[in-house]
């Protein structure tokens, strides 16, 4: 069981030693603190399960102490003594940052009471997070396992050579066309600068789901590494997968996204086909897409590029 740690900072020695006392009375281990540098150096080497402060003191600033506690890798919740008068309480717990608070002086049953719930409400969201750590495993398991990745559920790139291989192969069989494009978002690592990770997925993940919208159903999405995503076009040639291209090209530089951060995104992309009587193998079709992206990049992003003419 781990062991519950009560962090005490009251600057009143009489008071802190009663509430003290009757904390480690109930089983709770409790670190006595008066002076806010002996707490804040404690805090640097210790994680409590709770702190306790005097709301009512001028010493320090309640609310920038509560601040730097909450900035802990760890919830850690805190309770307040607040004056007896309960108007004042609440505008010093209001004001505070803290999680809970109970008036002086102190009734025992009360403070049993919110230091019970508070460590309860402590191991329920470290629970939450475990259990939300112990799914986005799953889910990366899971990705792996069906061949996609997991933000934009795309088939990832391993799966995509198995996919294409099959493809080129069928193409030759029974010789129909078949192209792929590499679609990169322009700036990419500009744009990653400027967003957190959740934004960051969001934004990926509102992209996919736009190309997802716009492409057809025979066609296959592959999320090829980050800022780029290949689509498998079969029974389509050069022409038809320019006109799709120039389509997502179009559909993305009009899209808005959320973060105020970006103002608009557009797309670079490379096409490349298998003509109809051509063999052509895995390496060499993705190699005339990548070269095709290069160019629309050279020429200045937010076009469709095909490979030059031998």
């Amino acid at each position: 069981m781990v062991e519950e740690k009560i962090f005490l900072l009251h600057s009143d020695n009489a008071e802190r030693s009663k509430l003290a006392h009757f904390l480690e009375s109930n089983g709770l281990n409790v670190y006595k603190f008066g002076r806010l540098r002996d707490f804040t150096d404690e805090l640097k080497m210790k994680i409590p399960s709770l702190v306790i402060l005097r709301g009512d003191t001028k010493e320090y600033n309640i609310a920038q102490v509560i601040k730097d506690i909450k900035n802990s890798p760890e919830y850690i919740p805190v309770l307040l003594i607040c004056p007896a008068v309960e108007s004042d309480a609440e505008k010093i717990f209001n004001d505070s940052g803290a999680d809970s608070f109970i008036l002086h002086p102190v009734r025992k049953t009360g403070l049993l009471a919110s230091v019970n719930l508070l460590l309860q409400i402590k191991r329920l969201k470290t629970d939450i997070c475990s259990l939300t750590d112990e799914i986005g495993k799953l889910k990366i398991f899971l990705n792996k396992a069906q061949g996609t990745e997991p933000i934009t559920n795309f088939y990832n790139f391993e799966f995509f050579k198995k996919i294409l291989s099959v493809e080129l192969k069928r193409a030759q069989r029974y010789n129909f066309p078949l192209s792929i494009m590499v679609c990169a978002i322009d700036g990419y690592d500009g744009i990653c600068e400027k967003l957190k990770e959740p934004e960051r997925n969001s934004l990926i993940l509102n992209i996919s789901m736009l190309i997802r919208q716009n492409i057809r159903d025979l066609d296959i999405p592959v999320y090829y590494k980050d800022g780029h995503i290949m689509i498998v076009m079969p029974h389509t040639g050069l022409e038809g997968a320019v006109t799709l291209a120039e389509r997502l090209r179009a559909k993305m530089a009009g899209f808005r996204p959320e973060p105020e951060a970006i103002k608009r995104i557009t797309l670079s992309i490379g096409v490349a086909e298998r003509g109809e009587s051509e063999n052509i193998s895995f390496h060499d079709m993705c190699k005339g897409a990548l070269s095709s992206l290069e160019k629309a990049r050279a020429e200045g992003g937010n076009r469709v590029a095909i490979p030059d003419l031998i």
